[in-house]
C-alpha cells in the first residue's frame, strides 16, 4: 500500500512502529545535512531546499499524528483515518501560521516545551524562534554557532531560555499572513 504514512515515513527513512520521538530525531538528523544554509551558495542549493521542504512536509504530518503519545505502524495493511489527513499547522492544540515575517528564511520545526519553530538569516544574524501560541520573535545580533546549538540541543525551550532569549535584543513581531513553507 502505497498511503500518505508510507510516503511521510520513507521521506524521514522510517519503518515499522514510530513514536513521536522517533519522528523527532529522524527529522533532526535530516535536517542536518538538508537545511538550506548549510548548502547556501553551493550547486546543491535548490536540491536542499527542495528536500528540506519534503522533511518539513513530513514532519509536521507524522509529528502531528504521534503527539498525543500515540504509535502508528507503516506496516498496517488497513487504511486508518491519518490516511486522509491533513496537517492542521498545530502544536499543543495551538495553532501557528506557518513560516516567519522574513520568506527568506526557512522554518526548522522543534516542536519542544512552548518552542513550535525557529529560523535563522546568517546574512542579518537574525534569529526567529516561534512559540507554542503563535508568538515570533526575532532576536538581533545572534551568531551562527547559538542556531546550530540550539537545533543540536537536548531541550531545545531550556537552551532557548539559558542562551537567547535574556541574551540578545529582540522584539515581538507583528501578526502576518504567513506564508506556506510547504508543497
Amino acid at each position: 500500500m502505497d498511503s500518505k504514512l508510507e510516503r511521510y515515513a520513507a521521506i524521514l527513512g522510517l519503518r515499522g512502529s514510530i513514536r513521536l520521538s522517533d519522528v523527532k530525531s529522524a527529522y533532526r538528523r535530516e535536517m542536518f545535512v538538508w537545511h538550506p544554509d548549510l548548502h547556501f551558495g553551493k550547486a546543491t542549493a535548490a536540491n536542499a531546499h527542495a528536500k528540506a521542504q519534503t522533511l518539513n512536509e513530513a514532519y509536521e504530518f507524522l509529528s502531528e499524528i504521534t503527539e498525543d503519545n500515540i504509535t502508528i505502524d507503516t506496516a498496517e495493511q488497513t487504511v486508518h483515518a491519518h490516511q486522509h489527513y491533513h496537517t492542521r499547522h498545530t502544536y499543543q492544540n495551538w495553532a501557528f501560521t506557518p513560516g516567519f515575517p522574513d520568506p527568506a528564511v526557512f522554518e526548522v520545526f522543534l516542536k519542544s516545551s512552548n518552542l513550535v519553530s525557529t529560523g535563522y538569516d546568517g546574512a542579518k544574524r537574525i534569529l526567529f524562534l516561534k512559540f507554542q501560541k503563535g508568538y515570533v520573535y526575532r532576536y538581533f545580533d545572534v551568531p551562527r554557532i547559538i542556531f546550530d546549538e540550539l537545533l543540536r540541543a537536548d531541550s531545545h525551550g531550556r537552551y532557548a531560555n539559558r542562551s537567547i532569549c535574556h541574551s540578545f535584543r529582540y522584539e515581538r513581531c507583528p501578526p502576518w499572513s504567513g506564508r506556506k513553507t510547504m508543497a
